[in-house]
């Protein structure tokens, strides 16, 4: 019997096995992300919030949005829920087939689309830029047209790790995908590193001055995609994973990817519409985009290491429960996710509002990264804090509708998410600045995460939700009483520079650690969670 067809039987019978991986999944995860947050120090201590640092993040973002619009919402929402289905209803050799056509036909679409996007990379900087009437446009422009063209091979190496991690997390590998992310954090910091050692001062004027400078920072960040990638390469071999390519649109797991793709584009192009528009409003102010980039990483840290660790070790045995009718498995596993991964963020979201602006300046005000900068990163993220359970539950609910193979209902749900979340942002900016635009990102999540809690609970996915939602009100109120007591003891403005680079490390370190206990604990209980709920 194939690593596969172990697989298929393991999702059904074994909770224990889940519980692992969902453990594995978040210490892998956690130290991706620690990783990826020494990252983030280094590029805001290197480039800041200046011109030259809002030409990277857009240019750095936008492989990903073209990725997530052209393949990347439907590798990652259809390809293990519809394999794990075809191995219930025809077997293990049947799923092995199905799996590497969809592979072959993956490929193919990411090399047509990488081609494409190196050719349209002037015209997508114009359209974020629309808006910018400020004095640095033209060179920011031109700097971030540059970047771009370097980033745009990332969109095929992303592409190829979905893949690679689709098909790992088949065999019931799901540790190392959760772990491949700490090389590419790895060699961006250490590109940071040189580049900062090179050229000193981050600024437009050094960048049109040095084209060795955007080189250094285009292709490097690319390398560390690559490196993610390569890391993986001998981990699918070791297991198996030599699928040969096989392009086959006649198999019915691609039919029904392609039919599940209908809805799950329109999904993906009202995330990246959504996300265009926040971006354009943000690039008519200097520094913005910046910010929202930064406080956006820091606001999913929570949903990344313990909700999305969560759901995807249990995604492939809730696919299998649902095609195999077991629906009071479905729910009971369901319940229990939801319990501990929306209860996690409920006291972050507290600690997030009242402690944000000393927290970041004591972590990211150094080198380039001036007090403006926190400031803005820090209103930023105080107004996502606010949608941060929103954010974890309507997450959570898509992965649990993706299971479903529901398309359709994921598509409802993101379509008046990201509606809300236009809207909100465009009155919002106008009012509070970047921070309005991270409170409209707050309440679109929260709107959503009530009609796709509606949604699911309509399919008959969730039993009664009222002890959920009375346990997550009881943890909110004590979350609360807690944030009023830690207001008290915070001070309201930053920390002043006379506290030294020592005494602001060790206030940092000690967070860090608190931080880092209070992760051991929710895995702990995570752990427990599931196993018992797959052993009942």
């Amino acid at each position: 019997m194939t690593a596969l067809g172990r697989l298929a039987r393991a999702i059904a019978d074994r909770g224990a096995s889940v519980g692992a991986n969902a453990t594995s999944m978040a210490i892998g995860t956690a130290l991706s992300r620690f990783t990826g947050f020494l990252r983030l120090l280094v590029l805001a201590v290197v480039l800041g919030v200046r011109p030259l640092a809002d030409a990277y993040n857009l240019a750095n973002n936008t492989p990903n949005m073209l990725y997530d619009l052209l393949l990347g919402g439907v590798i990652s929402s259809t390809i293990v829920p519809v394999v794990a289905a075809r191995i219930a209803r025809a077997g293990e050799r049947a799923g092995e087939r199905s799996l590497a056509a969809i592979v072959t036909l993956g490929v193919l679409g990411l090399l047509a689309a990488t081609v494409v996007f190196e050719l349209i990379a002037p015209g997508v900087i114009d359209l974020y830029l629309i808006g910018n009437h400020l004095a640095d446009r033209g060179a920011e422009r031109l700097i971030a047209v540059e970047l771009l063209r370097l980033f745009a091979p990332q969109l095929f190496f992303y592409g190829a790790i979905s893949l690679a991690t689709a098909a790992l997390n088949l065999r019931g590998r799901f540790g190392p995908p959760a772990f491949a992310p700490i090389a590419n954090n790895v060699v961006s910091i250490l590109v940071l590193v040189v580049f900062h050692l090179r050229y000193g001062h981050a600024s437009l004027s050094i960048a049109l001055a040095h084209p060795g400078a955007v080189l250094l920072l285009g292709l490097g960040t690319t390398l560390g995609v690559v490196v993610q990638l390569l890391v993986l390469v001998p981990v699918m071999a070791r297991h198996g994973l030599n699928l040969r390519p096989r392009l086959r649109l006649d198999d019915p797991a691609v039919r029904e990817v392609v039919t599940l793709s209908g809805w799950t584009i329109g999904y993906v192009i009202a995330n990246q519409v959504a996300l265009f528009v926040v971006l354009a409003l943000a690039a008519t102010r200097p520094g913005d985009v910046s910010a929202y980039n930064y406080a956006y990483l820091f606001f999913q840290l929570p949903y990344a290491i313990v909700s999305l660790s969560v759901m995807s070790a249990l995604q492939p045995r809730l696919a299998h429960a649902w095609a195999a009718g077991e629906r009071s498995s479905f729910r009971r596993d369901l319940d229990q996710a939801l319990r501990v991964g929306v209860g996690v963020s409920i006291p972050l979201a507290a600690i997030a509002i009242v402690g944000a602006p000393v927290g970041l300046d004591l972590l990211i005000r150094y080198g380039a990264l001036h007090l403006h900068g926190v400031d803005l990163v820090s209103d930023a993220l105080r107004g996502m804090a606010v949608g941060l359970p929103g954010f974890s539950l309507f997450l959570m609910l898509i992965q649990a509708l993706q299971a479903m193979r529901n398309a359709r209902a994921a598509f409802v749900a993101y379509l008046i998410e990201n509606g809300v979340n236009v809207l909100a942002a465009v009155w919002l900016i106008r009012v509070a600045g970047v921070g309005g635009l991270g409170l409209a990102l707050g309440l679109a999540y929260s709107v959503g995460a009530v009609v796709a809690l509606l949604l699911v609970r309509g399919l008959r996915g969730l039993g009664l939700v009222r002890r959920l939602v009375l346990d997550w009100f009881g943890l909110g109120l004590a979350s609360a009483v807690g944030a009023v007591v830690l207001a008290v003891f915070v001070p309201s403005a930053a920390a002043p520079p006379s506290l030294g680079t020592g005494v602001r490390a060790l206030a940092a370190t000690l967070g860090a650690s608190v931080v880092g206990g209070a992760t051991l604990v929710v895995l702990v209980r995570l752990r427990r969670t599931i196993v018992g709920g797959g052993q009942r």
